[in-house]
């Protein structure tokens, strides 16, 4: 049960199930065994597009070309008329078609993305993270051996010195903003598993862990940020629980809906009540 670590792995294979449980696949968990068990079908939205671009412009800017097909939108049959429209409808679904194997970018969307990585390689420190020796894009396989699971990582930087950098688009990248998205999105499930699977491949420490996050509308503004040692292990300290969930669910080959969450209950029965922005008077301002 050794660990394995690829360079320069796709993506797209990455992605495929191979047995192993990523970040993103264990948080469904979050929600419920059901949601686990039956996943909802990926669908890419254009932020997504927007935020995987930035990526490989700040770690993979190589691959750029081979990877997206950039399209005017000016050169459409009716430029004074927007996509509703059935010429340009019909031309913009024909170039989706003839580059379906390759993310599809407007040059304004291009525009963006390239402004937005510019912005982040202005500041010093987090040019001096994305710089030097180390992997960017790597993939890590490991073993939970406690529970006989595979596991799967993929830090987006990993520096020579086993720091780990993590990039993030998002809405609000203030300090605030930030600790809002890394609690709704669970991010420090995905720091502990990157960090727990570095430090099993290579046998040494991951000392500091940061994120740098870069907002999707002007002017850009982006955030650099240490992640605390008591998030890194309120993450670890989730992974494992839902590890454990996922061990059980196994065993039985039963995969209940949200009932499961009432089975710590003392009755077992789930209880619900208003949320708590509604318990005032009503005339209270």
């Amino acid at each position: 049960m050794n660990t394995i670590f690829k360079k320069n792995f796709p993506i797209e294979e990455y992605h495929q199930r191979d047995g192993a449980l990523s970040a993103s696949r264990l948080k469904q968990m979050l929600k419920s065994p059901l949601h686990f068990k039956y996943p909802p079908e990926s669908k890419a939205a254009a932020y997504f597009d927007i935020g995987s671009a930035v990526h490989t412009l700040l770690l993979e800017p190589h691959l750029f070309e081979k990877e997206y097909f950039i399209y005017d939108e000016s050169k459409r049959p009716k430029p004074e008329q927007n996509f509703s429209q059935k010429d340009n409808k019909e031309w913009k679904a024909a170039i989706f078609e003839k580059n379906e194997n390759k993310i599809i970018l407007s040059n304004d969307q291009k525009e963006q993305c390239e402004t937005m990585a510019e912005r982040v390689l202005e500041d010093p420190f987090a040019k001096e993270l994305l710089s030097g020796p180390g992997w960017n894009e790597a993939s890590i396989w490991y073993w939970d051996h406690k529970r006989k699971v595979r596991l799967k990582t993929r830090p987006d930087r990993l520096r020579a010195n086993m720091v780990i950098i993590d990039i993030k688009t998002a809405a609000d990248a203030s300090p605030k903003g930030f600790e809002r998205a890394l609690g709704n999105f669970r991010y420090d499930i995905q720091a502990a598993m990157q960090i727990d699977g570095v430090e099993r491949h290579f046998k040494k420490k991951v000392p500091y862990y940061f994120y740098i996050v870069i907002e999707k509308t002007p002017p850009y503004a982006y955030g650099v940020y240490l992640l605390k040692s008591d998030t890194i292990w309120t993450g670890r300290t989730a992974y494992k629980q839902l590890l454990d969930i996922y061990k059980e669910c196994k065993e039985k080959d039963e995969w209940p809906s949200y009932s499961y969450w009432a089975k710590q209950l003392p009755d077992k029965i789930l209880r619900t009540e208003l949320p708590h922005y509604t318990k005032t008077s009503l005339f209270q301002y």
